[in-house]
């Protein structure tokens, strides 16, 4: 069609067809349907179009990115939300980085040794009971027998985190549940906690009875308590998870406790510290259970546990 006429800038002309046969060029006007400009203008030109619809100056759109930002109330696509539940699921990475960030506080700790001293500082160590501590601003309380000379060199946690770092890769289910107890054995990590989360108030009933059993040698190692929302967590440490006699000794020591101070059932979790070091937690990317083993402990008037895992005690292979 013929090259528009410089004489009428408010007119494009246009060359039509009709059954082969030619029609009069007809002079359209160039009008914007955003302003109603004439002659200045397309539509998806207008300045005004540009500012309220992201249209940049070559009439090409921002993104879709920045179209969720304006139309969505801030959010980008993909934000990692699950669909529909508007939370994030936990994940290994940060319940580990929770754990730390608590270990990293100040701890009360009572180092007993059983001498007279010891027993002056017991007596002053129950009196701070779970429920009112401050964990804001306090990681732990726990009490801490002697170490032997079976223990664990204090690096020894360092380098099975290093060398998991390493034997990991491409491992997941029994297969690294294996590897993991094979590096935990080679490094001599071998320290485990028969774990629960019950209330403040029935961490406070429970506590000196926990405190004084470990005082008394009965309760392995030591013990700790702390926060858990909306409950509190306890924690029993055992000298070696390995050790399948020691390791059902104190839980049912601990079924004895629970039948003297608590009403209800309570779930006991085995986790091996090499668990935690290595992260090891729920939802954690090898596909790991987060604990070893499982039971609950019924509260009755006499002690009776009941396996809550498949296999009998019998089959238990630590």
């Amino acid at each position: 069609c013929p090259t528009p006429s410089t004489t009428a800038p408010s007119a494009q002309v246009f060359s039509l067809r009709c059954a082969g046969q030619a029609i009069p060029h007809l002079a359209m006007p160039i009008k914007c349907r955003t302003c109603l400009a004439e002659g200045q203008h397309f539509t998806h030109q207008c300045p005004q179009k540009t500012q309220s619809d992201g249209v940049g100056p070559t009439g090409q759109g921002k993104g879709r990115g920045d179209r969720a930002l304006r139309q969505g109330g801030g959010q980008s696509m993909g934000a990692g939300k699950d669909k529909g539940k508007g939370k994030t699921r936990a994940n290994a990475g940060n319940l580990k980085a929770q754990a730390d960030a608590q270990d990293g506080k100040p701890w009360i700790v009572l180092n007993y040794r059983g001498d007279p001293q010891s027993d002056e500082r017991l007596q002053e160590f129950l009196a701070e009971k779970p429920s009112t501590t401050d964990f804001n601003q306090v990681g732990w309380l726990a009490i801490k027998l002697p170490r032997g000379d079976s223990d664990a060199d204090p690096g020894s946690g360092f380098s099975l985190e290093r060398a998991w770092a390493q034997a990991c890769v491409g491992l997941s289910g029994d297969a690294a549940k294996e590897q993991l107890h094979t590096l935990a054995c080679h490094h001599k990590f071998l320290v485990a906690k028969w774990m629960f989360m019950i209330t403040p108030d029935m961490l406070d009933a429970v506590w000196p009875l926990i405190v004084r059993a470990v005082a008394q040698g009965k309760l392995g190692r030591g013990a700790k308590a702390g926060p858990c929302d909306p409950e509190m967590l306890c924690c029993v440490y055992l000298q070696d998870f390995t050790n399948s006699a020691d390791v059902l000794r104190v839980r049912d020591e601990l079924a004895s406790i629970f039948e003297l101070a608590l009403r209800g059932d309570v779930q006991l979790m085995l986790k091996p510290d090499a668990y935690s070091v290595c992260g090891i937690y729920r939802n954690n990317r090898w596909k790991v259970p987060p604990v070893l083993d499982r039971y609950v402990v019924r509260g009755a008037s006499k002690a009776e546990t009941a396996r809550v895992c498949s296999q009998p005690e019998a089959g238990l292979r630590w």
